[in-house]
C-alpha cells in the first residue's frame, strides 16, 4: 500500500535534507479516480505537469490548485517500495531530471520508462 505521507527520494540521488527541510516531502492525497494529487504541505502547493517543456521533456512545477487533472498521478509498484508515477492527462511519468536551476535537479515529466523515473517512499512519522 502507498504511504499517505512520504519524502521522495531516488535510487541514484540520495543526499539527506537539512533538518527542518520539508520541501521534499508530499502527501500523496486520493484525486476520487483511483490516482493521487501530490502535495507539499510546506508550500501548500500540488504537484503539476506543466504545457512548458524544456528538450522535449514536460516541466513540472506547484501550484495551489487541488482539483486539476494535470495534478493527478497514477503510482505504481514496479518492486516493494519503488513507485513511479504516471500523469494520465499526458501519459508522462515524473522524473529527476539532469537538468538544474540555482544547483538543485528539477522534476520533468518523460514518456520513457527508465531508472530515473523510480522513487522510494519514505514514511513519515
Amino acid at each position: 500500500m502507498f504511504p499517505t505521507t512520504w519524502r521522495a527520494r531516488t535510487r541514484s540521488w540520495k543526499p539527506t535534507p537539512p533538518a527542518g527541510e520539508y520541501r521534499n516531502r508530499f502527501e500523496a492525497q486520493s484525486d476520487g479516480g483511483g490516482g493521487v494529487r501530490l502535495y507539499n504541505p510546506a508550500t501548500g502547493f500540488y504537484l503539476f505537469v506543466s504545457n512548458d517543456e524544456e528538450a522535449g521533456d514536460n516541466i513540472v512545477e506547484g501550484h495551489p490548485y487541488r482539483d486539476k487533472p494535470r495534478n493527478s498521478f497514477i503510482p505504481l509498484e514496479p518492486e516493494p517500495g519503488i513507485f513511479m508515477f504516471l500523469n494520465p492527462s499526458y501519459g508522462r511519468f515524473l522524473f529527476l531530471s539532469n537538468d538544474q536551476r540555482a544547483g538543485d535537479y528539477v522534476i520533468e515529466a518523460h514518456p520513457n520508462v527508465e531508472l530515473r523515473n523510480r522513487f522510494t517512499a519514505i514514511p513519515v512519522a
